[in-house]
């Protein structure tokens, strides 16, 4: 029984117990799913440990649905930076270029540009909610990721709330471990390094709580000291 579950991707461990006569328990732990990143030519699923689940051609397991084997994982289409269109590249570019303008931040271009459309776009055919992220260097399924900043950012990300998590679209990171986090239909937040997580999220969430009784839409905060925050535009 072991041996059978083990080669399954989503599983982190299995517990085999014989209640004799006639009981065979099995208990079964799953890795928790906690960003796509895009890694030079394809996208991965990273748990919230910062293990490589698997690319994302095998997590196509759809509701009542079976895992995509490797015949279907061959026959993927690849999504890349360089893949991206370029309608779409000048979309995200325009939507990033605004956004940035009023958060007071330079505008992505040229490969940037690109990267950042393509993790705009996310994986084709997503089977998952999850936000994405860039990760730098060789990426290998079964593995813990290598890319410190990206795997700084994952702590970042399992204590944020749903409400907000669901929201989150992309992270970007740099190696030094800065964050900044792009949620669908804004705000940019500039989060900084991965500590005081738990201040930074409570100073996001009121902040975000005032943006909203004010009737106002927020486009940028900046929690990475959260006892000063800020944020655009100003409330009057």
């Amino acid at each position: 029984m072991r041996a059978t579950l083990t080669p399954l991707c989503y599983i982190s461990g299995v517990d085999v117990d014989r209640d004799f006569p006639g009981t065979l328990r099995v208990g079964i732990e799953e890795h928790r799913p906690a960003a796509y990143a895009l890694a030079g030519s394809r996208w991965y699923v990273i748990a919230d440990d910062g293990h490589v689940i698997c690319d994302v051609t095998r997590a196509k397991i759809a509701r009542g649905g079976s895992e995509a084997g490797a015949d279907s994982a061959a026959a993927a289409p690849e999504q890349t930076a360089a893949a991206v269109s370029a309608a779409t590249v000048a979309e995200a570019t325009a939507t990033v270029g605004a956004a940035n303008v009023a958060a007071g931040l330079p505008a992505p271009s040229g490969k940037a540009a690109r990267l950042i459309a393509a993790l705009l776009a996310g994986p084709p055919d997503a089977a998952l909610r999850l936000p994405r992220l860039a990760a730098a260097g060789p990426v290998t399924v079964g593995t813990t990721l290598g890319d410190t900043g990206a795997r700084a950012a994952l702590p970042v990300l399992a204590d944020l709330p749903r409400t907000l998590r669901d929201r989150l679209a992309v992270v970007e990171t740099t190696s030094q471990g800065q964050l900044t986090l792009r949620f669908s239909g804004g705000p940019v937040v500039v989060w900084g390094g991965a500590e005081r997580s738990l201040a930074k999220t409570l100073a996001l969430t009121v902040v975000l709580d005032r943006y909203e009784r004010a009737s106002q839409d927020c486009v940028f905060v900046d929690v990475s000291i959260p006892d000063r925050v800020l944020a655009r535009p100003v409330l009057k």
